[in-house]
């Protein structure tokens, strides 16, 4: 009876020295592997930060591309309402600025063509930030009066 009483014993612990052999193996891969893991999320987390700049990159670059082509179409608009104001005056001479008397008149005021305002400068400068780089020209503000024919 003791004697088996020992063998069960012996045969206890050798199982249980062979589970926690068998333990401590996985454990020290499941270690391995987390390091692992922790280096590949590291080197994604730093990958998805260069891809970000560089989109932002890139969408600062067309942001800045579309916005010279709106001040070139701005300006080309202007330029081509300046020529159609200019033949419709020397059309029609009698129209004449919104807000100005005609001498003789009745005391009201006639409404009339008013002249198209021009841009302050061609080139104004960036400190309003419209722009994304400090060195790029922002869309100009400008005020524009509308022809009424007489």
């Amino acid at each position: 009876m003791i004697t088996q009483w020992l063998e069960d014993t012996v045969d206890q612990c050798s199982r249980f020295m062979t589970v926690q052999q068998a333990m401590a193996q996985r454990n020290n891969d499941l270690c391995e592997l987390k390091k692992t893991m922790e280096h590949q999320i590291e080197r994604m987390e730093n990958g998805k930060i260069d891809a970000d700049v560089v989109m932002i990159q890139q969408f600062k670059e067309i942001l800045n591309r579309k916005k010279r082509r709106i001040r070139q179409v701005m300006k080309e608009r202007d330029r081509l309402t300046l020529i159609e104001s200019s033949e419709l005056s020397t059309e029609q001479p009698q129209l004449q600025p919104i807000g100005v008397e005609t001498p003789g008149g009745n005391g009201k005021r006639k409404r009339g063509k008013q002249p198209i305002s021009q841009p302050q400068s061609d080139k104004p400068t960036a400190q309003s930030g419209s722009e994304t780089d400090v060195d790029e020209d922002e869309i100009p503000k400008t005020r524009r009066k509308v022809l009424i024919p007489r």
